[in-house]
């Protein structure tokens, strides 16, 4: 999703801060997939599933920074 908002051009400040919009998106739609799943039956809704999520999203942007840093992984060309 980072590389996607990395190179979109209509919504400037997704471009610029791609990690972060990319983790703002991610912990939303672990939200949204929660609350979905209080209705259908034989599923729960369990705020740790959300945690999971927002903790997966982080340790990407950690590994991401600290691999850029290193200059394995290069940023996106336009």
């Amino acid at each position: 999703m980072r590389r996607a908002l990395w190179h979109q051009e209509h919504i400037k400040l997704f471009n610029k801060y791609s990690g972060l919009a990319a983790l703002f998106f991610t912990v939303f739609y672990g939200l949204v997939d929660e609350f979905h799943q209080k209705f259908i039956p034989g599923r729960t809704s369990d705020i740790n599933d959300v945690i999971a999520d927002t903790v997966g999203g982080l340790l990407y942007l950690l590994v991401f920074w600290f691999l850029s840093r290193k200059k394995v992984v290069a940023e996106p060309t336009e």
